[in-house]
C-alpha cells in the first residue's frame, strides 16, 4: 500500500564511519485534515457551494481545458429577483434560508461534472462543460424551478409569486468569449436583460444582445422599465399587507407626474417622481398588520409607530442603486411646507420639490379614497381643504398646479 509520509534524516558518525539516522512519520491524518481544510476555505459557508475565489479559479481551469480539446461550455449567472424586498420584509434568517434552498436545489439539479459557485450575495454561477448554449435549455428550465419550489415549500414566501424567482444570463465559449472576465460580463448582462423583461427567465447572450451593447441607449431605456418594474413589485409586496395601498400608490405616482409637468419639470425628473410615488409607502411593510388595518383614528402612541414607515421606507430602498437620488422624495413626503412635519420637520424649499409633491398628492387620494376609519370627500371637497391649508401644510405652487390638474380630469 501506499501512504504520505515525512522524512528526516541527521549525519552521524557510526562505528568510525559517516552515516546518516532517518525516520519516516506516516503523515495520512494530517493530509486528509489539510484537503479538508483546502476544500472548506473554497467553500461558500451558506450554501455549501463553491465560493467567489473557487469559481474565478475553475473558470481559468475550464477555459483552459477547453481550450486544449477545442470544446465548448456554457456560463450560467443567476440573481434572485427581489432578494432585498425579502430580507427588508422577512429578515435576514428567511434570506439566509433560501440561499441555502437555492444552492441545495442547484446540487440536486445539476450534473456530477457541473460547478456550482455561489458568486456573492444573492448571485451564483454555473459552469457547464461541455454543453453549448442551445443544449443547456433544459438544465436551465430545471434551475428556473427553484423559485417556484422556494415558495411553495415557505408558507411565508407563498403571496410574493411571482415576484420571487431567478433571472438567468448564459454565455457560450468559445463563441461569445474566450477570455474569463469577458465572458462573466456578458453572461452578467445578459442576466440584467432577464430583470429587466420581469425576471424569473433566462437569456442568451446571442444576437439581440450584440444589439443592445452596440445601442446602449436602448439597454438603457430597458433599465428603465426594470426600475419600474421593480417598483411595482415592491408596491405588490405592500399590497399583500394591504389592499388600499396599491392603488393608492399607482394614482398617487400618476397624479404626481401630471402636477411635475405642470410645475415644468423634464421627462428625467418626473420619472423619479413616479417611481418615488410608487415607492412612498414601502415602509409600511414592516408596520404591524393591527395598525394597518385599524378602523378608528389612531392613537398619540399609534400615530409614532406610523410615522416610523417614512425612515423605514428609506431603509429598505437605500440598497437600490436607481434610488440613490430619490431617498430624500420618500423620505420629505410628510415634511410641512411650514416645518411642521417629520421626520426631520425641515420648511419652504429645503424639502425636496419631488417630496412636496407627493406630500399634497398624497393627501388629496387619501381625502377622495374610502379608508378603513372613515369615508371619501368628493375632489372639490378635497382641494378646497388643501387650499385652506396652501402655505401652511403644502406648497403654494403645488397646490395651484395640482388644483388645475384635477380639474381638467
Amino acid at each position: 500500500s501506499e501512504m504520505p509520509v515525512e522524512a528526516a534524516g541527521s549525519p552521524v558518525t557510526y562505528m568510525g564511519r559517516p552515516a546518516v539516522v532517518g525516520y519516516l512519520r506516516n503523515i495520512t491524518d494530517r493530509k486528509r485534515a489539510e484537503t479538508r481544510l483546502r476544500e472548506a476555505a473554497a467553500r461558500d459557508y451558506l450554501t455549501g457551494l463553491w465560493n467567489h475565489r473557487e469559481f474565478q479559479a475553475r473558470l481559468l481551469n475550464e477555459i483552459a481545458r477547453a481550450q486544449r480539446g477545442g470544446e465548448h461550455f456554457s456560463l450560467l449567472f443567476m440573481d434572485v429577483d427581489h432578494f432585498k424586498m425579502v430580507n427588508d420584509r422577512f429578515g435576514h434568517l428567511t434570506g439566509d434560508r433560501i440561499l441555502q434552498t437555492i444552492g441545495k436545489f442547484l446540487k440536486d439539479a445539476l450534473r456530477a461534472s457541473d460547478i456550482a459557485c455561489r458568486y456573492g450575495g444573492d448571485e451564483f454561477a454555473v459552469i457547464l462543460p461541455n454543453t453549448d448554449v442551445q443544449h443547456c435549455g433544459p438544465l436551465v428550465s430545471r434551475v428556473l424551478e427553484a423559485g417556484e419550489e422556494i415558495r411553495s415549500k415557505d408558507m411565508l414566501l407563498r403571496g410574493l409569486a411571482p415576484q420571487l424567482g431567478l433571472s438567468i444570463g448564459v454565455a457560450g465559449y468559445p463563441e461569445d468569449s474566450t477570455e474569463a472576465q469577458e465572458l462573466v460580463r456578458k453572461a452578467n448582462q445578459a442576466m440584467f436583460y432577464a430583470k429587466s423583461l420581469g425576471g424569473n427567465r433566462s437569456q442568451v447572450w446571442g444576437d439581440a444582445m450584440k444589439e443592445f451593447e452596440a445601442e446602449p441607449d436602448r439597454l438603457r431605456g430597458l433599465l428603465r422599465q426594470a426600475n419600474l418594474d421593480t417598483a411595482l413589485a415592491l408596491a405588490g409586496a405592500i399590497d399583500a399587507r394591504d389592499a388600499y395601498t396599491l392603488g393608492h400608490s399607482k394614482r398617487v405616482s400618476e397624479l404626481a407626474v401630471a402636477v411635475a409637468r405642470k410645475l415644468g419639470l423634464n421627462e428625467a425628473d418626473a420619472e423619479g417622481i413616479r417611481i418615488s410615488g410608487l415607492l412612498h409607502d414601502v415602509g409600511k411593510i414592516g408596520l404591524p398588520d393591527a395598525l394597518l388595518h385599524k378602523r378608528h383614528p389612531l392613537t398619540a402612541e399609534e400615530s409614532l409607530i406610523m410615522k416610523r414607515h417614512v425612515e423605514l421606507g428609506v431603509k429598505m430602498l437605500s440598497g437600490l442603486d436607481y434610488m440613490r437620488d430619490k431617498l430624500e422624495i420618500v423620505r420629505g413626503h410628510h415634511e410641512n411646507w411650514d416645518g411642521s412635519g417629520y421626520p426631520d420637520g425641515i420648511s419652504g424649499e429645503r424639502i425636496s420639490l419631488g417630496a412636496r409633491i407627493i406630500r399634497a398628492v398624497d393627501t388629496f387620494d387619501a381625502m377622495v379614497t374610502d379608508r378603513p376609519y372613515r369615508t371619501h370627500i368628493s375632489q372639490g371637497e378635497a382641494l378646497e381643504e388643501i387650499e385652506s391649508l396652501d402655505g401652511k401644510t403644502f406648497d403654494p405652487a403645488v397646490v395651484s398646479a395640482l388644483k388645475v390638474v384635477v380639474t381638467q380630469r
